[in-house]
């Protein structure tokens, strides 16, 4: 979903939604928006890392859409991040805390849960990373994770392999990581960013690769 220099990503079956981030605060109004043409509630909300611009919008979904489950790690302590945390908490909404192996499935999609494998001093670096599967198609989310829990990801046998990417960290050089481009193969990539943003996203080192 455009959310500017951010990242929001709505997967959809006859059965089954879910949210992969939530956009910058500014995007709320046009997130919330979308999400009303294609659902009246979401099953799975994945926030990848308490960054502005990955859960901005996060409350404002959640208060109209509420979910079964809010998949998070620690850091949501304090800012927008504790906010959000504390509206979840409300709302009574369910939160788990994913690790490499474990599985969720929407509609007829699965949900393969793939890192962090450890834990990094870089907030982006301890992102959520996961692969969504529909038959024969396979979608992966890095989430900001660079090129470190990239390669760890490789080290531990993660099958990478997909369709399509979400471009790790809005087309960054720091992530999309050679080694990493080979493992996961892309047919496509799409890349989440603003135009003319601040940090020159998408990064040339990257599209190159």
């Amino acid at each position: 979903i455009d959310v500017g220099q951010g990242d929001a990503e709505f997967l959809r079956t006859e059965s089954g939604c879910i949210l992969i981030d939530a956009g910058t605060t500014d995007s709320r109004h046009d997130l919330v928006a979308y999400l009303e043409k294609y659902t009246e509630k979401i099953d799975y909300m994945i926030l990848t890392h308490p960054h502005e611009d990955h859960i901005g919008s996060g409350r404002n979904v959640l208060q109209q859409f509420g979910a079964d489950t809010v998949y998070m790690l620690d850091g949501y302590d304090s800012g927008i991040a504790g906010s959000l945390k504390q509206s979840i908490d409300q709302l009574g909404i369910q939160t788990k805390a994913p690790t490499p192996g474990d599985t969720a499935a929407f509609g007829e999609c699965e949900i393969q849960f793939l890192g962090p494998y450890e834990k990094y001093n870089d907030t982006n670096d301890n992102s959520i990373c996961l692969k969504v599967k529909h038959g024969e198609t396979s979608m992966l989310f890095t989430g900001d994770a660079g090129s470190s829990p990239e390669k760890k990801m490789i080290e531990m046998g993660e099958d990478l392999e997909a369709d399509l990417l979400q471009a790790g960290h809005h087309g960054s050089s720091t992530s999309n990581s050679y080694y990493f481009l080979r493992q996961s193969n892309p047919e496509y990539v799409v890349i989440s960013c603003g135009k003319g943003n601040m940090y020159g996203h998408p990064h040339e080192e990257a599209l190159s690769r």
